[in-house]
């Protein structure tokens, strides 16, 4: 055979080990919680039958021989069956390159590249642009502090302005926007035509607080985009939160499903009012644990609140907000139950950037079934035999009275409820979020 004919066969197929090592470095962390089984026959999405599991089903492109199942506990949302979509046809176009000494740089680039995508704005070159210069600047500093900014892109035309490109060029432009309140806006064609100064916003709550003012501007059309001093970089659109790059890595955020993952414990207030303050507490990276006492618990926990020779009270006396034994108790009870300042003291009732502080506060918040707030900044009694951090074993221990949740200090957030015949070390998340 010639050599010129032989340049002219199609490159062998990739590997389905291949494959999978690229599901599992570029798609599966994008989707909070989830896994990869084996592969399947038939092309599916979401819940099985007498399962706990949800299955949504991908493959790179028809020609591609096998179909791979990514598993967790949690339903998929259209936008993350949109996202694998626009990744496996990422994936699909730069397979045939699977053996070239560059594929890695290829796999990283399609990530950004299905983001964009499935965010469908109209310029996808532009907000790809946006995206990497961002990643770019989160490695720098300006005069040694780390660079916060923000970018938002609106779908309209202008041939009027200053190019986004020439701007970059140049080193005012690390500073010239915040990333919380102000922001320069960017015309479809590249043009940036405004600097936004945003004071003021309506109830957002699929977005963390330190940021809702932005996310407040975006709407199906408009994009926003901010990088953030953790070098962070956030993607809003439609006043919520969908994309995060952090710790190295994309997450894409669902919001609503995680929601119905908390079961029926209190309404629907108070659950929305603990995923806010988990968003809000996971992007101020201060770390935290809450706790959700089912109405059906509450009288085994103020049993086991009650010492014995066997055993300590679950919850420590000095914490509990109506003892008032420590000044922590007293003064955190005096705020939220006798100040005079907030008429409602439940929980979802707080002021959100109270709600946050709280939470902060080392130790666990614990609230009952209403919102009544229990105990903040807790110690709790925890199995003797966790082999997790503080913050995971108590999240744990209180999913034995209903809902523990753990935000660890680089942003991560796991959700726990107790199953009978499974030991706390062994309990997996119901729900992960970033």
């Amino acid at each position: 055979m010639s050599r010129a004919s032989a340049s002219t066969q199609p490159p062998p197929l990739a590997s389905e080990d291949v494959v999978k090592q690229i599901i599992q470095q570029g798609l599966l962390p994008m989707l909070c919680g989830a896994t990869l089984g084996d592969t399947v026959d038939a092309v599916s999405t979401n819940s099985v039958k007498g399962s706990n599991t949800c299955i949504l089903s991908v493959r790179p492109g028809r020609k591609y021989p096998h179909t791979f199942a990514i598993k967790r506990r949690q339903k998929f949302s259209p936008s993350e069956a949109g996202l694998a979509r626009a990744f496996m046809d990422e994936l699909e176009s730069i397979l045939p390159s699977h053996q070239h000494k560059y594929f890695s740089d290829l796999v990283t680039s399609s990530v950004r590249r299905a983001i964009v995508r499935s965010l469908g704005h109209s310029d996808d070159e532009l907000l790809l642009r946006v995206i990497d210069e961002f990643v770019r600047l989160s490695a720098q500093t300006y005069e040694g502090q780390r660079i916060s900014a923000a970018i938002g892109l609106n779908d309209i035309a202008r041939d009027t302005g200053v190019k986004l490109t020439d701007i970059w060029r140049e080193d005012f432009s690390k500073v010239l926007t915040s990333g919380v309140d102000t922001m320069l806006t960017v015309s479809s064609d590249g043009n940036v035509y405004q600097y936004e100064a945003i004071d003021r916003s309506e109830h957002v709550p699929w977005a963390p607080y330190h940021f809702r003012l932005i996310a407040d501007w975006t709407t199906p059309e408009r994009i926003g985009v901010v990088l953030n001093r953790n070098g962070e970089i956030l993607i809003f659109k439609n006043k919520r939160l969908c994309f995060a790059h952090r710790r190295g890595g994309w997450v894409h955020l669902v919001h609503e499903p995680i929601l119905k993952q908390m079961g029926k414990i209190g309404k629907i207030k108070l659950r929305q009012a603990v995923y806010e303050t988990c968003l809000d507490v996971s992007f101020a990276r201060t770390g935290g644990c809450i706790g959700i006492i089912k109405s059906t618990k509450a009288s085994a926990l103020r049993k086991a609140n009650k010492s014995n020779d066997d055993n300590k009270p679950f919850i420590s006396p000095d914490d509990l907000l109506a003892t008032e034994k420590s000044c922590k108790s007293k003064t955190i009870n005096w705020l939220v139950n006798k100040s005079g300042n907030f008429t409602v003291p439940t929980f979802q009732e707080l002021p959100r950037r109270f709600r946050q502080e709280l939470a902060g506060i080392d130790g666990a918040t614990i609230i009952d079934h209403e919102g009544n707030i229990l105990a903040v900044g807790a110690i709790v009694r925890c199995d003797g035999g966790s082999n997790a951090g503080a913050r995971k074993a108590a999240a744990k221990a209180l999913s034995h009275y209903g809902l523990g949740i753990k935000v660890s200090a680089d942003g991560e957030v796991n959700g726990f409820t107790h199953q009978d015949g499974i030991a706390d070390k062994d309990l997996e998340p119901i729900f992960t979020i970033g």
